[in-house]
């Protein structure tokens, strides 16, 4: 644990991996750098810290192909430094544009 919501993980592919916590909330730093098995990994971290809490997360599937969504626009370059980073959300991102192509990605299996 970095800091009082924020830990340093140790992925399964040796690399390192920061996710923040706030309610309800987590936020994987530098997503564009994790492959599907790292972010797999890492969503089902935030998931169990969740479930820590009494807070009901997505399927592991739904936030990692909202990593992914993000992943993919900041190596696009699009939305700038706001896609650098992940900002899962337990109950699913609000926004249509974040849903839409999630769920996308979800489906096919990016």
């Amino acid at each position: 644990m970095v800091g009082e919501d924020t830990y340093s993980l140790s992925l399964s592919s040796n690399k390192a991996a920061t996710v923040a916590f706030s309610e309800g909330a987590a936020k994987v730093k530098d997503c564009y750098l994790y492959a599907r098995i790292d972010r797999l990994e890492i969503c089902t971290f935030a998931n169990l810290e969740w479930a820590k809490k009494g807070i009901h997360g997505r399927s592991v599937y739904s936030l990692e192909a909202e990593m992914a969504a993000h992943g993919l626009c900041y190596r696009l370059g699009m939305y700038g430094s706001s896609s650098r980073d992940a900002d899962l959300d337990a109950g699913g991102d609000p926004r249509l544009f974040v849903s839409f192509v999630t769920s996308v990605i979800e489906t096919i299996g990016i």
